[in-house]
């Protein structure tokens, strides 16, 4: 069901779910790469605003990759994000404190 859901769409979502006041001070870029879908997006929050583009950041901190199903179960709470690192299902380039930070920036309703 979670890999009908197109993985751009949900990703634009999180401009609207963006804490202004938790994020006012950020300044993060996250890439997410889909190989088996073949896309790849960017998300970058800086001074409480959420861009989203349908690209990798030249100089991502963070990229996250795996199939769109594992990030949205990740996203939706349903696998804790270290149970999916495990398991293989995405992988990380970067800091997993700080992917935990800037997922912290999103309300999670």
């Amino acid at each position: 069901m979670l890999a009908a859901f197109p993985i751009g769409n949900f990703l634009a979502s999180l401009a609207v779910r963006l804490d202004p006041e938790k994020s006012r001070d950020a300044d993060v870029a996250v890439g997410f790469r889909f190989p088996a879908e073949g896309s790849e997006y960017m998300v970058h929050v800086r001074r409480g605003v959420a861009e989203i583009q349908p690209r990798l950041p030249r100089r991502a901190r963070l990229t996250v990759t795996g199939s769109s199903a594992a990030l949205l179960e990740v996203m939706l709470g349903l696998t804790p994000m270290g149970e999916a690192l495990a398991a293989g299902a995405l992988t990380l380039d970067g800091e997993a404190a700080e992917l935990a930070r800037f997922f912290a920036l999103f309300d999670a309703d």
